[in-house]
């Protein structure tokens, strides 16, 4: 009991951090702690009869019923590398750092609310599906829930039956503000939905795609403000092509272009120029209204994306390319480049840098586009419970307390503190983010990946724009493959 009522007053400090630095801060961010009906109810009761607002109402608003699992130790596996993995889900112990502990409270709250011990294993890519279709043949229910590496795991379980559906889990409120609903919109078909998005996983965070500027530019060259150009609605490809093409110069004046050389962009060979499918407007595939999944990247609009990003990349040398996975030779903080693209996971190590960098989102295609939009890439995973979960109800029940717990103080402790105070040099910035997050969209196309995802960036890396010979080269077999999941999602829901 004494612990409970410890960890309830550290979850209180957390959240009045985050209340006390969006009152002091230009605007509110836009972290909602995710009210529902019942805290409105509450909320009015409280008001009309002139008293306080009840605290619990800002971090148990989840409504779940009483369980008391015996010690129940809930098994989570999870794909792992050297950048994401166990860490993102479980910590050890308190350390002092503000995202490891908020994690540590949370864990310990759901643990000691429900009488469970949370285990989370982490393996290696090419594992997870194999482990979960061993545990479903042998009918060991090994695992309570899964967090998946969209690439490596999605299509494989979902393809052979691994998958429950989550619109059949009790005690759950997908409506709710720390469920991803973009994802739900575009996962569910037929009444089935095999994956989600949670603030449990807060990875979808850090692994979005976004961009920074060097502000000493701005007044150096007398440029545009990038912060007002996006609130304007003028953040636009057109935009962005005009301000990175100023800047290309051979510093050390030996006629190669290389890291010790000037530019207007900066960016990897390929993975961050992809980006630009979703920030343009972009899908490779779209639900129909008959449930069918139909291609949709092969459009003018992409393949012009292609040329005028080749255009940026590969005429006058105004952009660094590196290999993201090793080590940027180029970064901000050497103030020899104007823009970078990036994985907002990057911004941490910035904040012993010396640069004075904004936060921006990707460019739109043109003005008439509503929208700043992003997408995340497939570190940041989905959640999925496998099919012979041992106690389907116990799961939704802490995946649901996991997941509202999240969005009350580690979403909290990663946007508004970790990211924003910490790594963002400034308010603007933070509106920045709140942008990038509200955009972030996902794309069936690449969850359920055929390969078509990955051409325009494999063709700029081999400095090429032929869109057209590639895509028809491989639609039949693009086509062939959608078709599949599709038919899977009919099966599985007795459509066929």
């Amino acid at each position: 009991m004494i612990k409970r009522i410890f960890l309830t007053l550290v979850a209180i400090s957390f959240i009045s951090v985050y209340l006390f630095s969006c009152s002091n801060n230009q605007g509110q961010s836009s972290v909602d702690i995710g009210r529902n009906a019942a805290d409105l109810d509450i909320i009015a009761a409280a008001e009309e009869n002139g008293e306080a607002i009840p605290e619990v109402d800002l971090y148990l608003t989840d409504y779940l019923p009483e369980r008391d699992y015996d010690g129940y130790e809930f098994t989570i596996i999870m794909y792992e590398d050297h950048i994401s993995g166990t860490s993102m889900y479980t910590a050890e112990e308190e350390i002092g750092e503000v995202l490891n502990d908020a994690i540590f409270v949370r864990n310990t709250n759901i643990e000691d609310r429900f009488n469970i011990n949370i285990n989370a294993m982490g393996v290696p890519w090419g594992e997870t599906s194999n482990l979960v279709r061993r545990s479903v043949q042998a009918g060991d229910h090994s695992y309570d829930l899964l967090a998946l590496h969209i690439i490596d795991s999605c299509v494989p379980l979902f393809n052979g039956g691994f998958i429950y559906n989550w619109l059949d889990v009790p005690d759950m409120n997908l409506d709710k503000s720390w469920y991803n609903q973009s994802i739900i919109d575009l996962v569910e078909i037929n009444g089935y939905l095999p994956y989600i998005v949670s603030d449990f996983n807060y990875g979808s965070y850090p692994f979005t795609y976004g961009m920074i500027f060097n502000k000493d530019y701005i007044q150096k060259y007398g440029l545009e403000n990038p912060y007002d150009l996006v609130r304007s609605g003028d953040w636009t490809l057109d935009k962005f092509t005009e301000m990175v093409k100023m800047f290309s110069e051979d510093v050390n004046g030996d006629g190669v272009f290389d890291e010790n050389d000037s530019y207007g962009y900066v960016s990897d060979f390929w993975l961050y120029h992809s980006n630009f499918i979703y920030s343009t407007g972009n899908l490779c595939v779209q639900k129909t209204t008959d449930n069918r999944l139909e291609l949709v990247l092969y459009n003018e609009r992409t393949t012009s994306l292609i040329e005028r990003l080749y255009d940026i990349i590969y005429v006058g040398n105004n952009t660094f390319q590196y290999d993201i996975y090793g080590t940027n030779p180029l970064p901000i903080n050497r103030n020899r480049s104007f823009i970078h693209a990036l994985w907002l996971y990057d911004l941490p190590m910035m904040r012993s840098m010396d640069a004075n960098f904004g936060i921006i989102p990707y460019p739109k295609w043109d003005k008439q586009q509503e929208n700043y939009l992003t997408s995340v890439d497939a570190r940041g995973g989905v959640l999925a419970l496998p099919v012979n979960s041992p106690d389907i109800e116990r799961s939704g029940i802490i995946v649901e307390a996991l997941s509202a717990e999240s969005r009350r103080l580690v979403v909290p402790a990663y946007y508004d503190i970790s990211l924003s105070v910490k790594d963002a040099r400034d308010e603007e910035s933070r509106e920045m983010l709140d942008i990038l997050f509200s955009g972030r969209v996902y794309d069936i196309g690449y969850m359920y990946d055929s390969g078509m995802y990955w051409i325009m960036g494999q063709l700029l890396e081999n400095r090429s724009t032929d869109f057209t010979s590639v895509f028809e080269r491989n639609e039949a077999q693009y086509q062939r493959h959608y078709d599949k999941i599709a038919e899977q999602y009919a099966a599985v829901m007795g459509h066929e």
